[in-house]
């Protein structure tokens, strides 16, 4: 049996789980910091961010996801978190906006080899999830209307 004391040399499982535990805590600390980016230019300019006509500087952080998959979750939790505080759609645009950043982000990272192509997910997904919000509200009925709207806003 072999022992490990302070003197001898490291047991190689405890490298490896250091070298886990740092990838882990990059991975948090990476989407947390892309979340909170999201969220703050978010909310900068909030007559921009939120209504039929969007504009949300925040939605060009997604192609982040084509670098670091870490951003898939900092990015939803961005967006619904900022829906809630400050969307009037309320629980609607929490549910349909974060599923639409969801899918736009993990679109962009399973097309990271194809930079070009790479940006479309957001803008579709966005462009035909985010309208069902005022669809639902009853503050639009015009449903293609709407996804022309959002889609011009994310293709800016």
């Amino acid at each position: 049996m072999i022992t490990y004391n302070r003197w001898s040399r490291q047991h190689p499982s405890i490298k490896k789980t250091e070298v886990i535990l740092k990838k882990s805590l990059l991975f948090i600390t990476r989407a947390a910091l892309i979340g909170a980016l999201y969220f703050a230019l978010t909310v900068a300019i909030p007559a921009l961010s939120f209504g039929p006509i969007q504009f949300r500087l925040s939605e060009v952080l997604v192609l982040t996801a084509v670098i670091f998959p870490e951003a898939i979750p900092g990015l939803t939790i961005g967006c619904v978190l900022s829906n809630f505080f400050f969307s009037p759609y309320g629980i609607y645009d929490m549910v349909f906006g974060g599923i639409a950043t969801l899918l736009g982000a993990i679109g962009t990272y399973l097309l990271r080899k194809k930079i070009p192509l790479a940006a479309i997910p957001p803008v579709i997904f966005n462009a035909f999830l985010v309208p069902i919000i005022w669809v639902i509200d009853g503050s639009d009925t015009v449903y293609i209307i709407s996804v022309l709207e959002v889609m011009a806003g994310e293709v800016l």
